[in-house]
């Protein structure tokens, strides 16, 4: 049986984080005060396949750690933007 590396790079890990903190300052902010929210995913389904190629495990795990943490955090932001304004009224 051949053993395949499946998991991505620390580098690929960071570049994860840091792509979820970007996107949650503009599109967190957005969905906050708007409501509205834009699907990211497949741009980063595309920048994990990008930066490991033929690792489809990989880009599995980037797009975890980058797409579910934007969505987490969004829905946390926007609880909380709506806390603020029922406060304020």
């Amino acid at each position: 049986m051949a053993s395949h590396n499946l998991s991505t790079h620390r580098w690929g890990f960071i570049i994860a984080c840091l792509l979820a903190t970007i996107s949650i300052l503009f599109f967190g902010s957005l969905y906050a005060m708007t409501g509205l929210s834009f699907i990211i995913q497949p741009f980063v389904q595309m920048i994990g396949g990008f930066l490991h190629p033929g690792k489809p495990m990989a880009n599995m795990y980037f797009v975890l750690f980058s797409y579910s943490e934007f969505t987490n955090s969004c829905l946390c932001t926007a609880t909380r933007a709506q806390f603020v304004v029922n406060q304020i009224l």
